[in-house]
């Protein structure tokens, strides 16, 4: 007499349909998670790519004139508005999709512009600043309600060039 393995001797190979189903689901449910997590880094990276891109379009316009642009916390017309952030630096390479957190939902996105500037660096130079001050920071970082767009965090710009990841919204603001 030949003796068969338990599952062999059920007609299958060792998968049950469910087995089959749920195998396929944590499969699906794994490769999901990881392109939403690469995404979702894809989005941080070109955040900071485009703040450090404004940077040095705001170094280069300090060069040429010995100080920081004047610019508006908000321009009303981003694309229009002669204190503008887009307006005054597009000559110096800023496009609008540096303009833009990619992060932030499309409804904010639509304005424009995403990021708020620190009026009080207006018309100052960055080499009489003794420490680190915000330069620009993402619009949902003035209503609490919001969601932070970065992991639970803002990107803020400073006036040493870096771009940190802030729980909270830069003091001043």
């Amino acid at each position: 007499m030949s003796r068969r393995h338990p599952e062999l001797s059920r007609g299958g190979l060792g998968f049950s349909p469910l087995r089959l189903v749920l195998t396929t689901v944590l499969l699906v449910l794994g490769a999901f998670t990881i392109y939403v997590t690469q995404d979702l880094r894809s989005m941080d990276l070109r955040c900071e790519e485009n703040l450090l891109s404004i940077y040095g379009a705001l170094s280069r316009y300090e060069n040429e004139w010995g100080r920081l642009p004047d610019l508006a916390f908000f321009p009303e017309h981003p694309e229009e508005s002669r204190d503008g952030l887009l307006s005054v630096l597009r000559r110096y390479g800023v496009t609008d999709l540096h303009c833009i957190c990619p992060a932030l939902p499309q409804n904010v996105q639509r304005l424009g512009i995403t990021y708020v500037w620190n009026t009080a660096l207006n018309g100052r130079s960055r080499a009489s600043i003794d420490a680190p001050i915000w330069m620009l920071v993402e619009i949902s970082a003035l209503n609490p309600d919001l969601p932070r767009p970065h992991n639970n965090a803002y990107h803020v710009l400073y006036t040493d060039g870096t771009v940190r990841r802030e729980a909270h919204p830069p003091s001043g603001l």
